[in-house]
Protein backbone atom coordinates (compact mmCIF):
# COMPACT_ATOMS: atom_id res chain seq x y z
CA UNK A 1 0.00 0.00 0.00
CA UNK A 2 1.36 3.57 -1.14
CA UNK A 3 2.53 5.88 1.31
CA UNK A 4 2.53 9.17 -1.17
CA UNK A 5 -1.00 10.33 -1.25
CA UNK A 6 -2.58 10.90 -5.28
CA UNK A 7 -5.06 14.18 -5.60
CA UNK A 8 -7.49 13.62 -9.03
CA UNK A 9 -8.80 17.05 -10.59
CA UNK A 10 -12.68 16.01 -11.06
CA UNK A 11 -13.92 17.19 -14.13
CA UNK A 12 -16.07 15.98 -17.27
CA UNK A 13 -13.68 13.07 -17.29
CA UNK A 14 -14.61 11.96 -13.81
CA UNK A 15 -17.27 13.43 -12.70
CA UNK A 16 -19.54 10.47 -12.41
CA UNK A 17 -20.21 8.37 -9.07
CA UNK A 18 -19.10 5.18 -10.97
CA UNK A 19 -15.54 6.97 -12.19
CA UNK A 20 -14.72 8.40 -8.62
CA UNK A 21 -15.68 4.84 -7.12
CA UNK A 22 -13.09 3.60 -9.51
CA UNK A 23 -10.37 6.47 -8.93
CA UNK A 24 -11.21 5.82 -5.44
CA UNK A 25 -10.40 2.10 -5.33
CA UNK A 26 -7.08 2.65 -7.87
CA UNK A 27 -5.76 4.94 -5.05
CA UNK A 28 -6.78 8.85 -5.11
CA UNK A 29 -7.05 9.89 -1.53
CA UNK A 30 -8.07 13.37 -2.16
CA UNK A 31 -10.48 14.82 -5.61
CA UNK A 32 -9.99 18.64 -6.51
CA UNK A 33 -12.50 21.02 -7.45
CA UNK A 34 -10.56 23.64 -10.26
CA UNK A 35 -13.11 26.85 -9.70
CA UNK A 36 -11.39 28.34 -12.71
CA UNK A 37 -12.93 25.77 -14.91
CA UNK A 38 -16.26 25.38 -13.02
CA UNK A 39 -19.31 27.42 -11.42
CA UNK A 40 -20.82 26.21 -8.09
CA UNK A 41 -23.73 24.30 -9.52
CA UNK A 42 -21.31 22.17 -11.28
CA UNK A 43 -18.82 21.67 -7.89
CA UNK A 44 -22.03 20.79 -6.22
CA UNK A 45 -22.75 18.20 -8.14
CA UNK A 46 -19.43 17.10 -7.95
CA UNK A 47 -19.27 17.04 -3.94
CA UNK A 48 -22.48 14.86 -4.07
CA UNK A 49 -21.22 12.67 -5.95
CA UNK A 50 -18.17 12.25 -4.11
CA UNK A 51 -20.07 11.78 -1.15
CA UNK A 52 -22.57 9.40 -2.22
CA UNK A 53 -19.21 7.18 -2.99
CA UNK A 54 -17.19 7.77 0.14
CA UNK A 55 -17.53 9.83 3.27
CA UNK A 56 -13.74 9.07 3.56
CA UNK A 57 -12.67 10.98 0.15
CA UNK A 58 -11.46 14.65 1.31
CA UNK A 59 -12.37 17.20 -0.72
CA UNK A 60 -10.11 20.08 -1.97
CA UNK A 61 -11.66 23.48 -3.57
CA UNK A 62 -9.23 25.57 -5.70
CA UNK A 63 -10.03 29.19 -5.70
CA UNK A 64 -9.10 31.21 -8.93
CA UNK A 65 -6.95 33.53 -6.98
CA UNK A 66 -5.48 36.85 -8.19
CA UNK A 67 -4.87 35.38 -11.58
CA UNK A 68 -5.58 36.68 -15.03
CA UNK A 69 -7.14 34.51 -17.88
CA UNK A 70 -8.31 35.10 -21.41
CA UNK A 71 -11.88 34.54 -22.19
CA UNK A 72 -13.47 31.15 -24.19
CA UNK A 73 -13.58 30.87 -27.43
CA UNK A 74 -15.93 29.20 -29.42
CA UNK A 75 -13.11 26.62 -31.20
CA UNK A 76 -9.30 26.58 -30.35
CA UNK A 77 -7.89 29.40 -32.09
CA UNK A 78 -4.50 29.35 -33.78
CA UNK A 79 -1.68 32.04 -33.68
CA UNK A 80 1.06 32.28 -35.92
CA UNK A 81 4.48 33.60 -35.18
CA UNK A 82 4.26 37.13 -36.12
CA UNK A 83 0.78 37.43 -36.15
CA UNK A 84 -0.76 40.76 -34.85
CA UNK A 85 -3.42 40.41 -32.15
CA UNK A 86 -5.30 42.94 -29.57
CA UNK A 87 -5.58 42.31 -25.85
CA UNK A 88 -8.51 44.04 -24.14
CA UNK A 89 -11.11 43.49 -21.21
CA UNK A 90 -14.37 42.03 -21.91
CA UNK A 91 -16.73 38.79 -22.29
CA UNK A 92 -16.68 38.15 -26.28
CA UNK A 93 -14.96 34.99 -27.38
CA UNK A 94 -11.77 35.20 -28.46
CA UNK A 95 -10.78 35.30 -31.92
CA UNK A 96 -7.51 35.68 -34.07
CA UNK A 97 -7.81 39.34 -33.94
CA UNK A 98 -8.83 40.09 -30.60
CA UNK A 99 -8.34 38.09 -27.23
CA UNK A 100 -10.44 39.63 -24.30
CA UNK A 101 -9.21 39.13 -20.62
CA UNK A 102 -10.78 38.98 -17.37
CA UNK A 103 -8.56 41.86 -16.28
CA UNK A 104 -9.16 45.60 -17.27
CA UNK A 105 -6.06 47.47 -15.90
CA UNK A 106 -3.26 45.51 -17.43
CA UNK A 107 -2.55 48.34 -19.93
CA UNK A 108 -1.81 50.91 -17.32
CA UNK A 109 0.51 48.51 -15.88
CA UNK A 110 2.68 46.98 -18.83
CA UNK A 111 4.88 48.63 -20.79
CA UNK A 112 6.43 48.44 -25.16
CA UNK A 113 8.48 45.53 -24.99
CA UNK A 114 6.91 43.33 -21.81
CA UNK A 115 7.10 39.66 -22.54
CA UNK A 116 3.02 38.16 -22.33
CA UNK A 117 2.55 34.32 -21.69
CA UNK A 118 -0.59 32.47 -22.08
CA UNK A 119 -1.36 28.83 -21.51
CA UNK A 120 1.38 27.92 -19.03
CA UNK A 121 4.23 29.08 -21.92
CA UNK A 122 1.84 27.68 -24.93
CA UNK A 123 2.35 30.98 -26.57
CA UNK A 124 4.30 34.36 -25.95
CA UNK A 125 3.55 37.19 -26.91
CA UNK A 126 5.66 41.10 -26.83
CA UNK A 127 3.48 44.47 -26.49
CA UNK A 128 4.41 46.43 -29.62
CA UNK A 129 2.34 49.66 -28.49
CA UNK A 130 -0.06 50.52 -25.32
CA UNK A 131 -3.84 52.22 -25.68
CA UNK A 132 -5.88 53.26 -23.46
CA UNK A 133 -8.15 50.24 -23.58
CA UNK A 134 -5.60 47.52 -25.03
CA UNK A 135 -2.69 46.22 -26.02
CA UNK A 136 -1.04 45.53 -29.36
CA UNK A 137 1.20 42.46 -29.41
CA UNK A 138 2.99 40.64 -31.80
CA UNK A 139 3.22 36.64 -31.82
CA UNK A 140 6.73 35.85 -30.83
CA UNK A 141 5.76 31.97 -30.14
CA UNK A 142 2.67 30.31 -32.24
CA UNK A 143 0.88 28.09 -30.74
CA UNK A 144 -2.99 27.10 -30.03
CA UNK A 145 -5.50 29.02 -27.51
CA UNK A 146 -8.31 27.41 -25.90
CA UNK A 147 -11.20 28.86 -23.50
CA UNK A 148 -10.04 30.23 -20.19
CA UNK A 149 -6.60 29.72 -20.11
CA UNK A 150 -3.99 31.67 -17.78
CA UNK A 151 -2.51 34.52 -18.86
CA UNK A 152 1.44 35.75 -16.88
CA UNK A 153 3.81 38.80 -17.01
CA UNK A 154 6.67 37.64 -15.78
CA UNK A 155 8.61 40.01 -13.76
CA UNK A 156 5.84 42.77 -13.38
CA UNK A 157 4.18 43.02 -10.09
CA UNK A 158 0.46 42.97 -11.59
CA UNK A 159 -1.16 44.84 -8.71
CA UNK A 160 -4.65 42.27 -8.18
CA UNK A 161 -6.33 42.41 -5.14
CA UNK A 162 -4.60 39.22 -3.15
CA UNK A 163 -8.43 37.69 -2.44
CA UNK A 164 -11.23 38.80 -5.44
CA UNK A 165 -14.55 38.89 -4.65
CA UNK A 166 -15.03 35.41 -6.60
CA UNK A 167 -12.72 34.15 -3.96
CA UNK A 168 -14.65 35.54 -1.10
CA UNK A 169 -17.39 33.93 -3.00
CA UNK A 170 -16.12 30.30 -3.60
CA UNK A 171 -14.66 30.37 0.07
CA UNK A 172 -17.98 31.09 0.93
CA UNK A 173 -19.30 28.37 -1.06
CA UNK A 174 -16.62 25.69 0.29
CA UNK A 175 -17.56 26.46 3.70
CA UNK A 176 -21.67 25.95 3.36
CA UNK A 177 -20.68 22.65 1.10
CA UNK A 178 -17.99 21.53 4.64
CA UNK A 179 -15.24 20.57 2.18
CA UNK A 180 -12.21 19.75 3.83
CA UNK A 181 -9.25 22.23 1.96
CA UNK A 182 -8.93 25.12 -0.12
CA UNK A 183 -5.92 25.69 -2.46
CA UNK A 184 -5.70 29.51 -2.21
CA UNK A 185 -3.65 30.47 -5.80
CA UNK A 186 -1.07 32.87 -6.27
CA UNK A 187 -0.59 33.17 -2.56
CA UNK A 188 2.62 36.17 -2.36
CA UNK A 189 2.65 36.81 1.20
CA UNK A 190 1.20 35.84 4.82
CA UNK A 191 -0.76 38.35 4.43
CA UNK A 192 -3.13 37.01 2.12
CA UNK A 193 -3.16 33.71 3.87
CA UNK A 194 -4.40 35.77 7.02
CA UNK A 195 -7.32 37.38 4.41
CA UNK A 196 -8.50 33.80 3.97
CA UNK A 197 -7.95 32.41 7.52
CA UNK A 198 -9.82 35.18 9.13
CA UNK A 199 -13.47 34.46 6.62
CA UNK A 200 -12.82 30.71 8.02
CA UNK A 201 -13.01 31.60 11.50
CA UNK A 202 -15.78 34.13 10.77
CA UNK A 203 -17.86 31.50 9.75
CA UNK A 204 -16.01 29.29 12.65
CA UNK A 205 -14.73 27.08 9.46
CA UNK A 206 -12.47 24.09 10.24
CA UNK A 207 -11.66 24.15 6.04
CA UNK A 208 -7.24 23.93 5.99
CA UNK A 209 -5.72 26.43 3.93
CA UNK A 210 -3.54 24.51 1.08
CA UNK A 211 -1.34 27.69 -0.17
CA UNK A 212 0.06 27.30 -3.70
CA UNK A 213 3.21 29.26 -4.71
CA UNK A 214 3.24 30.19 -8.09
CA UNK A 215 5.27 33.39 -8.25
CA UNK A 216 8.56 34.94 -7.57
CA UNK A 217 6.90 36.68 -4.26
CA UNK A 218 5.96 33.13 -3.20
CA UNK A 219 8.94 32.41 -3.37
CA UNK A 220 10.87 35.33 -1.90
CA UNK A 221 8.47 34.64 0.71
CA UNK A 222 8.07 31.00 1.67
CA UNK A 223 8.82 31.13 5.31
CA UNK A 224 6.41 33.41 6.47
CA UNK A 225 3.72 31.91 4.01
CA UNK A 226 4.26 28.20 5.45
CA UNK A 227 4.24 29.93 8.80
CA UNK A 228 0.43 30.64 8.64
CA UNK A 229 -0.53 28.04 6.26
CA UNK A 230 -1.74 24.45 6.91
CA UNK A 231 -0.16 23.18 3.54
CA UNK A 232 2.25 24.34 0.40
CA UNK A 233 1.26 23.44 -3.16
CA UNK A 234 4.45 23.68 -5.68
CA UNK A 235 2.09 24.96 -8.48
CA UNK A 236 4.92 24.34 -11.23
CA UNK A 237 2.50 25.81 -14.14
CA UNK A 238 2.42 29.27 -13.45
CA UNK A 239 5.54 28.94 -11.36
CA UNK A 240 7.65 28.00 -14.86
CA UNK A 241 5.83 30.82 -16.38
CA UNK A 242 6.88 33.57 -13.83
CA UNK A 243 10.53 32.33 -13.46
CA UNK A 244 13.02 30.37 -15.82
CA UNK A 245 12.09 27.15 -16.12
CA UNK A 246 15.48 25.79 -15.74
CA UNK A 247 15.06 27.51 -11.55
CA UNK A 248 11.79 25.46 -10.92
CA UNK A 249 13.51 21.98 -9.81
CA UNK A 250 15.20 23.65 -7.32
CA UNK A 251 12.71 25.90 -6.34
CA UNK A 252 10.63 22.83 -6.07
CA UNK A 253 13.02 20.93 -3.97
CA UNK A 254 13.42 24.09 -1.57
CA UNK A 255 9.81 23.76 -0.91
CA UNK A 256 9.38 20.49 -0.13
CA UNK A 257 12.63 20.81 2.28
CA UNK A 258 10.91 23.57 4.10
CA UNK A 259 7.49 22.15 4.63
CA UNK A 260 9.06 19.06 6.13
CA UNK A 261 10.98 21.10 8.18
CA UNK A 262 8.33 22.82 9.66
CA UNK A 263 5.91 19.67 9.45
CA UNK A 264 3.73 20.99 6.85
CA UNK A 265 2.20 18.71 4.11
CA UNK A 266 3.55 19.51 0.52
CA UNK A 267 2.11 18.77 -3.02
CA UNK A 268 3.72 18.82 -5.85
CA UNK A 269 1.31 19.74 -8.87
CA UNK A 270 0.88 20.13 -12.83
CA UNK A 271 1.98 18.27 -15.82
CA UNK A 272 3.05 15.71 -14.06
CA UNK A 273 1.50 12.96 -16.72
CA UNK A 274 0.46 15.91 -18.79
CA UNK A 275 0.99 13.41 -22.00
CA UNK A 276 -1.52 10.71 -20.45
CA UNK A 277 -4.75 13.41 -21.47
CA UNK A 278 -4.16 11.80 -24.61
CA UNK A 279 -2.12 8.99 -24.51
CA UNK A 280 -2.13 5.45 -22.32
CA UNK A 281 1.36 5.97 -21.17
CA UNK A 282 3.66 8.17 -19.64
CA UNK A 283 6.96 9.58 -20.93
CA UNK A 284 10.14 8.27 -19.03
CA UNK A 285 10.82 12.12 -18.59
CA UNK A 286 7.02 12.08 -16.51
CA UNK A 287 7.58 8.61 -14.74
CA UNK A 288 11.01 10.33 -13.61
CA UNK A 289 9.29 13.30 -12.40
CA UNK A 290 7.10 11.96 -10.54
CA UNK A 291 9.47 9.93 -9.04
CA UNK A 292 11.67 12.52 -7.80
CA UNK A 293 8.92 14.50 -6.44
CA UNK A 294 8.58 11.82 -3.99
CA UNK A 295 12.30 11.34 -3.62
CA UNK A 296 12.19 15.34 -2.60
CA UNK A 297 9.78 14.06 0.26
CA UNK A 298 6.38 15.55 -1.50
CA UNK A 299 3.59 14.18 0.90
CA UNK A 300 1.20 14.60 -2.37
CA UNK A 301 1.38 14.19 -6.23
CA UNK A 302 -1.48 15.91 -8.18
CA UNK A 303 -3.29 14.74 -11.35
CA UNK A 304 -4.43 18.35 -13.29
CA UNK A 305 -6.25 18.05 -16.88
CA UNK A 306 -4.99 13.90 -16.44
CA UNK A 307 -8.01 13.17 -14.57
CA UNK A 308 -10.32 16.29 -15.61
CA UNK A 309 -10.42 15.70 -19.33
CA UNK A 310 -8.28 13.29 -20.15
CA UNK A 311 -8.90 10.18 -22.09
CA UNK A 312 -7.34 7.87 -19.56
CA UNK A 313 -8.13 8.98 -16.05
CA UNK A 314 -8.10 5.77 -14.11
CA UNK A 315 -4.32 4.69 -16.12
CA UNK A 316 -3.41 8.09 -14.67
CA UNK A 317 -3.94 6.97 -11.18
CA UNK A 318 -3.15 3.85 -11.48
CA UNK A 319 0.45 4.51 -13.02
CA UNK A 320 0.92 7.43 -10.41
CA UNK A 321 -0.15 4.70 -7.94
CA UNK A 322 2.36 2.18 -9.16
CA UNK A 323 5.56 4.63 -9.57
CA UNK A 324 4.91 5.63 -5.71
CA UNK A 325 4.80 1.91 -4.28
CA UNK A 326 8.52 1.54 -6.29
CA UNK A 327 9.97 3.85 -5.21
CA UNK A 328 8.95 3.81 -1.82
CA UNK A 329 10.33 0.84 -1.63
CA UNK A 330 13.75 2.01 -2.74
CA UNK A 331 13.76 5.48 -1.22
CA UNK A 332 15.75 4.40 2.23
CA UNK A 333 18.72 4.96 0.41
CA UNK A 334 17.61 8.01 -0.42
CA UNK A 335 16.32 9.27 2.82
CA UNK A 336 16.61 12.68 3.09
CA UNK A 337 19.48 13.74 6.17
CA UNK A 338 16.49 17.00 6.91
CA UNK A 339 14.03 14.49 8.02
CA UNK A 340 16.22 13.91 11.31
CA UNK A 341 17.39 16.93 12.38
CA UNK A 342 18.04 17.77 16.20
CA UNK A 343 15.62 20.03 17.54
CA UNK A 344 14.56 20.42 21.28
CA UNK A 345 11.01 20.08 21.09
CA UNK A 346 9.47 17.56 22.95
CA UNK A 347 6.86 16.31 19.84
CA UNK A 348 9.76 16.31 17.94
CA UNK A 349 12.11 13.97 19.72
CA UNK A 350 9.18 11.68 20.63
CA UNK A 351 8.09 11.55 16.85
CA UNK A 352 12.11 10.70 15.69
CA UNK A 353 12.06 7.81 18.43
CA UNK A 354 9.29 6.34 16.72
CA UNK A 355 11.02 6.25 13.51
CA UNK A 356 14.05 4.70 14.43
CA UNK A 357 11.77 2.27 17.17
CA UNK A 358 9.80 1.53 14.30
CA UNK A 359 13.12 0.72 11.86
CA UNK A 360 14.98 -1.05 14.36
CA UNK A 361 12.04 -2.99 15.79
CA UNK A 362 10.53 -4.31 12.50
CA UNK A 363 7.37 -2.70 13.67
CA UNK A 364 4.30 -3.50 11.81
CA UNK A 365 2.81 -0.10 12.17
CA UNK A 366 2.52 3.30 14.00
CA UNK A 367 -0.72 3.83 15.81
CA UNK A 368 -1.26 7.47 16.60
CA UNK A 369 -4.87 8.17 18.44
CA UNK A 370 -5.35 11.95 17.88
CA UNK A 371 -7.94 14.93 18.26
CA UNK A 372 -6.30 17.43 15.98
CA UNK A 373 -4.14 15.70 13.93
CA UNK A 374 -0.98 17.14 15.25
CA UNK A 375 0.90 13.89 15.87
CA UNK A 376 0.19 12.10 12.61
CA UNK A 377 1.39 15.23 11.08
CA UNK A 378 4.40 15.64 12.99
CA UNK A 379 5.17 11.62 12.64
CA UNK A 380 5.13 12.11 8.95
CA UNK A 381 7.24 14.50 8.64
CA UNK A 382 10.22 11.81 9.81
CA UNK A 383 9.02 9.84 6.92
CA UNK A 384 9.01 6.01 9.02
CA UNK A 385 9.50 3.35 7.42
CA UNK A 386 5.65 1.72 8.37
CA UNK A 387 2.36 3.11 8.15
CA UNK A 388 0.67 5.40 10.31
CA UNK A 389 -2.71 4.45 11.49
CA UNK A 390 -3.96 7.72 12.65
CA UNK A 391 -7.38 7.66 14.70
CA UNK A 392 -9.80 10.23 15.52
CA UNK A 393 -13.41 11.16 16.33
CA UNK A 394 -13.72 13.33 13.88
CA UNK A 395 -14.62 13.02 9.97
CA UNK A 396 -13.30 16.28 8.86
CA UNK A 397 -10.09 15.59 10.52
CA UNK A 398 -9.74 11.96 9.20
CA UNK A 399 -10.36 13.02 5.37
CA UNK A 400 -7.72 15.79 6.12
CA UNK A 401 -5.16 13.46 7.41
CA UNK A 402 -5.66 11.99 4.13
CA UNK A 403 -2.96 14.25 3.02
CA UNK A 404 -0.33 12.98 4.73
CA UNK A 405 2.83 10.99 3.64
CA UNK A 406 1.81 7.27 5.11
CA UNK A 407 -1.22 8.10 7.03
CA UNK A 408 -3.74 5.90 7.22
CA UNK A 409 -6.89 7.37 8.69
CA UNK A 410 -9.38 6.06 10.62
CA UNK A 411 -12.69 7.26 12.42
CA UNK A 412 -12.47 5.96 15.88
CA UNK A 413 -15.32 6.26 18.91
CA UNK A 414 -13.53 8.14 21.94
CA UNK A 415 -15.18 7.25 25.43
CA UNK A 416 -13.32 7.95 28.28
CA UNK A 417 -10.33 9.55 29.44
CA UNK A 418 -6.96 9.72 26.97
CA UNK A 419 -5.67 6.37 28.19
CA UNK A 420 -9.23 5.04 27.28
CA UNK A 421 -9.60 6.53 23.89
CA UNK A 422 -5.62 4.89 22.90
CA UNK A 423 -6.73 1.70 24.46
CA UNK A 424 -9.83 1.35 22.53
CA UNK A 425 -8.52 2.58 19.53
CA UNK A 426 -6.02 -0.39 19.08
CA UNK A 427 -9.14 -2.75 20.05
CA UNK A 428 -11.15 -1.01 17.16
CA UNK A 429 -8.28 -1.53 14.73
CA UNK A 430 -8.06 -5.10 15.38
CA UNK A 431 -11.72 -5.38 14.90
CA UNK A 432 -11.76 -3.49 11.68
CA UNK A 433 -8.94 -5.90 10.62
CA UNK A 434 -6.16 -3.17 10.69
CA UNK A 435 -4.14 -4.91 13.02
CA UNK A 436 -3.57 -8.76 14.13
CA UNK A 437 -2.60 -10.10 17.99
CA UNK A 438 0.80 -10.68 16.31
CA UNK A 439 1.35 -7.08 15.23
CA UNK A 440 4.30 -5.58 17.04
CA UNK A 441 2.92 -1.82 17.40
CA UNK A 442 4.39 1.55 17.77
CA UNK A 443 1.84 4.18 20.17
CA UNK A 444 2.28 7.42 20.23
CA UNK A 445 0.16 10.06 21.11
CA UNK A 446 -0.16 13.21 23.96
CA UNK A 447 -2.20 12.39 26.85
CA UNK A 448 -3.40 15.91 27.59
CA UNK A 449 -7.33 15.50 26.20
CA UNK A 450 -8.18 18.26 24.45
CA UNK A 451 -4.36 20.16 24.10
CA UNK A 452 -3.11 19.97 20.65
CA UNK A 453 0.56 20.03 20.49
CA UNK A 454 0.86 17.86 23.52
CA UNK A 455 2.59 15.11 21.93
CA UNK A 456 4.55 13.26 24.62
CA UNK A 457 3.65 9.45 24.46
CA UNK A 458 6.09 6.70 23.34
CA UNK A 459 4.72 2.83 24.19
CA UNK A 460 5.62 -0.58 22.17
CA UNK A 461 3.25 -3.36 22.39
CA UNK A 462 2.46 -6.34 21.08
CA UNK A 463 -1.49 -5.98 20.00
CA UNK A 464 -2.34 -9.47 21.68
CA UNK A 465 -0.49 -8.71 24.57
CA UNK A 466 -1.56 -5.18 24.97
CA UNK A 467 -5.68 -6.31 24.60
CA UNK A 468 -5.00 -9.13 27.18
CA UNK A 469 -3.68 -6.33 29.62
CA UNK A 470 -6.65 -4.38 29.14
CA UNK A 471 -8.91 -7.04 29.61
CA UNK A 472 -7.33 -8.38 32.92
Amino acid sequence: MKKTKIIATLGPASSSKEMIKQLHEAGVDIVRLNMSHGDHDFARSIIENVRAVSKNIAILLDTKGPEIRTKDVLEPVTFNEGALVTLTYGSQYCTQDTIYITYQNLPNEVQVGTTIILDDGAIELRVEEVRPDSLLCSVIEGGILKGKKTLNVPNVNIKLPSVSQEDFDDISFAIEQEVDFIAASFIRSQEDVLAIRKLLEEKQSKIQIISKIESRQGVENLTEIIEVSDGIMVARGDLGVEMRAEEVPIIQKKIVEACNLHAKPVIVATQMLESMITAPRPTRAETSDVANAILDGTDAIMLSAESAVGKYPLKAVQTMVRIAEYIEQEREEYQNKLFHRSSSRITDAICRSSFYMARDLHADFIVAPTMSGYTARNLAKFRPPVHILATTPDERCARQLNLLYGVVPIVSEHKGDRRSFIDNSVGELVDRGYLKPEHLIIITAGMHVGKSGSTNLLEVHKVGELLQTNKD
